[in-house]
């Protein structure tokens, strides 16, 4: 019995230690947080930085460690391309609109500046329906078809496509070849250049249709609600 409490307490003692470690790694992440948001409120927001690089370095298994690399990516200067501010945190702001898109499909991932994965495909009531909490904002929905159609690029030079639900897309009898996906792709990489997005909005004239956009043509028209499409997320507007 003594050889076997010998055995058993030290092993007891073990396990309490290692479950007292994680507990402080995340204390102190916390500890490094708090601080870090101190300094954001007294407007140094470089020396609050500091803070949440040492939690990504020192504490990377944490909670806290999530939190602080969203803190560390809404850092980051934005990057400009075309007339997008493309950011680190998979979010871009189109200057032309005031619209901030997400640069990923609903599905995909973004990792690395990239999208990773797949996109999802929706019917139309559920693309309606879905809910997303993404780079610090819960109010992202479906766009409307005409903002949807303003992420349309022809790189043929085709003049600026309609944003009327209904346009022949980008031009090229007229205009020569054109690059799909006809999309800003440095913006929304990884976008499929056959993907029929979902826009918001109902057919005027018939229940069974839904508006949205052919990428791989850049045309607006009406799709059957009820067969799969890719969905693109946005916020702001309206």
């Amino acid at each position: 019995m003594n050889l076997l409490l010998r055995i058993v307490i030290p092993l007891c003692i073990m396990l309490v230690s290692a479950e007292s470690m994680a507990g402080s790694s995340e204390e102190k992440a916390e500890r490094l947080y708090s601080k870090g948001l101190e300094l954001e409120v007294q407007g140094k927001p470089d020396k609050a930085l500091i803070y949440y690089r040492d939690i990504l370095l020192r504490y990377a298994n944490t909670e806290v460690a999530k939190a602080a690399k969203v803190k560390i990516l809404n850092k980051q200067p934005p990057v400009r391309i075309k007339h997008y501010l493309a950011k680190a945190d998979g979010t871009a702001l189109d200057t032309k609109t005031g619209l901030v898109w997400m640069r990923c499909s609903v599905g995909q991932t973004w990792q690395n500046n990239r999208c990773e994965g797949k996109a999802k495909r929706f019917e139309w009531e559920e693309a309606k329906a879905l809910q997303s909490s993404f780079a610090g904002y819960t109010d992202w929905r479906l766009p409307m078809i005409e903002e949807l159609r303003t992420l349309v690029y022809c790189s043929n030079g085709n003049k600026k496509p309609s944003t009327t639900a209904n346009n022949s897309g980008c031009d090229e009898k007229k205009y020569g070849a054109y690059t799909r996906p006809t999309i800003v792709k440095a913006v929304f990489p990884n976008t499929s250049p056959k993907s029929i997005v979902w826009s918001g909005s109902p057919h005027a004239n018939d229940s069974y249709y839904a508006w949205g956009v052919h990428f791989y043509y850049g045309d607006g028209s009406y799709y059957d609600r009820y067969v799969n499409r890719h969905v693109r997320l946005v916020r702001g507007g309206q």
